[in-house]
Protein backbone atom coordinates (compact mmCIF):
# COMPACT_ATOMS: atom_id res chain seq x y z
CA UNK A 1 0.00 0.00 0.00
CA UNK A 2 2.77 2.36 0.86
CA UNK A 3 3.85 2.31 -2.60
CA UNK A 4 0.32 3.33 -4.53
CA UNK A 5 0.47 6.24 -1.93
CA UNK A 6 4.04 7.22 -2.83
CA UNK A 7 2.60 7.43 -6.49
CA UNK A 8 -0.68 9.33 -5.78
CA UNK A 9 1.99 11.72 -3.54
CA UNK A 10 3.80 11.79 -7.25
CA UNK A 11 0.48 12.84 -8.94
CA UNK A 12 -0.67 15.04 -6.22
CA UNK A 13 3.08 17.21 -6.46
CA UNK A 14 2.46 17.21 -10.15
CA UNK A 15 -0.97 18.80 -9.83
CA UNK A 16 0.48 21.35 -7.84
CA UNK A 17 3.28 22.03 -10.29
CA UNK A 18 0.57 22.01 -12.54
CA UNK A 19 -1.96 24.35 -11.34
CA UNK A 20 0.85 27.25 -10.52
CA UNK A 21 2.39 26.88 -14.47
CA UNK A 22 -0.73 26.11 -15.85
CA UNK A 23 0.67 23.55 -18.09
CA UNK A 24 -1.45 20.60 -17.55
CA UNK A 25 0.44 18.02 -19.03
CA UNK A 26 3.16 18.13 -15.62
CA UNK A 27 0.33 15.37 -14.38
CA UNK A 28 1.32 12.61 -16.48
CA UNK A 29 5.03 13.86 -17.60
CA UNK A 30 6.66 14.25 -14.23
CA UNK A 31 4.96 10.42 -12.37
CA UNK A 32 6.34 9.29 -16.24
CA UNK A 33 9.35 10.51 -15.87
CA UNK A 34 10.00 9.11 -12.74
CA UNK A 35 8.33 5.79 -13.09
CA UNK A 36 10.89 5.47 -15.57
CA UNK A 37 13.60 6.19 -14.18
CA UNK A 38 12.22 4.21 -10.85
CA UNK A 39 12.08 1.12 -13.40
CA UNK A 40 15.25 1.32 -15.12
CA UNK A 41 17.18 1.60 -11.39
CA UNK A 42 15.30 -1.45 -10.12
CA UNK A 43 16.89 -3.31 -13.36
CA UNK A 44 19.95 -2.27 -12.69
CA UNK A 45 19.55 -3.53 -9.24
CA UNK A 46 18.84 -6.82 -10.91
CA UNK A 47 21.41 -7.43 -12.98
CA UNK A 48 18.57 -7.41 -16.32
CA UNK A 49 21.99 -5.20 -18.20
CA UNK A 50 24.65 -7.82 -17.31
CA UNK A 51 25.60 -11.43 -18.81
CA UNK A 52 24.77 -14.19 -17.34
CA UNK A 53 28.35 -15.23 -15.99
CA UNK A 54 28.99 -11.84 -14.81
CA UNK A 55 25.23 -12.05 -13.10
CA UNK A 56 26.00 -15.89 -11.71
CA UNK A 57 29.88 -14.42 -10.40
CA UNK A 58 28.26 -10.95 -8.60
CA UNK A 59 25.57 -13.41 -6.90
CA UNK A 60 28.22 -16.20 -5.48
CA UNK A 61 31.03 -13.05 -4.31
CA UNK A 62 28.13 -11.58 -2.48
CA UNK A 63 26.49 -12.26 1.21
CA UNK A 64 23.07 -13.52 1.49
CA UNK A 65 22.04 -9.99 3.43
CA UNK A 66 23.66 -8.02 0.99
CA UNK A 67 21.38 -10.12 -2.13
CA UNK A 68 18.32 -9.84 -0.18
CA UNK A 69 19.09 -6.16 0.83
CA UNK A 70 19.48 -5.54 -2.86
CA UNK A 71 16.71 -7.70 -3.72
CA UNK A 72 14.67 -5.56 -1.68
CA UNK A 73 15.79 -2.43 -2.44
CA UNK A 74 14.89 -3.84 -6.25
CA UNK A 75 11.59 -4.97 -5.56
CA UNK A 76 10.59 -1.55 -4.00
CA UNK A 77 11.51 0.61 -7.31
CA UNK A 78 9.84 -1.71 -9.60
CA UNK A 79 6.55 -1.45 -7.34
CA UNK A 80 6.99 2.54 -6.99
CA UNK A 81 7.98 2.81 -10.65
CA UNK A 82 4.61 0.54 -12.06
CA UNK A 83 2.50 2.35 -9.72
CA UNK A 84 3.72 5.73 -11.41
CA UNK A 85 3.38 4.51 -15.21
CA UNK A 86 -0.08 3.46 -14.28
CA UNK A 87 -1.06 6.57 -12.93
CA UNK A 88 1.23 8.32 -15.20
CA UNK A 89 -0.93 6.63 -18.30
CA UNK A 90 -4.18 7.29 -16.26
CA UNK A 91 -3.55 11.09 -15.99
CA UNK A 92 -2.22 11.37 -19.60
CA UNK A 93 -6.05 9.81 -20.70
CA UNK A 94 -7.84 11.95 -18.62
CA UNK A 95 -5.77 15.06 -19.48
CA UNK A 96 -5.98 14.67 -22.91
CA UNK A 97 -9.93 13.28 -23.68
CA UNK A 98 -11.38 15.85 -21.45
Amino acid sequence: MKYIYTGIGTVLIALIISSITQNWSFIYTIPGILGAAALVLGAVLSGAFVSGDRLGRNLTMETSESRDSRQSRMNVLLLIGLVNLALAIIGYFIIENF
